[in-house]
């Protein structure tokens, strides 16, 4: 697994920061909703 993680959502930077926080807590909606699978791209 990465050390860090990038979250881009519409071409911009959402989120980023280490993956072990990203992947327990994300903070942004968009973040939440892809890892709960909500989002289908």
């Amino acid at each position: 697994m990465a050390d860090e993680v990038v979250f881009i959502s519409d071409g911009q930077v959402a989120e980023q920061g280490p993956a072990q926080e990203f992947f327990t807590s994300p903070e942004t909606p968009m973040a939440k909703a892809y890892l709960a699978g909500e989002l289908l791209f």
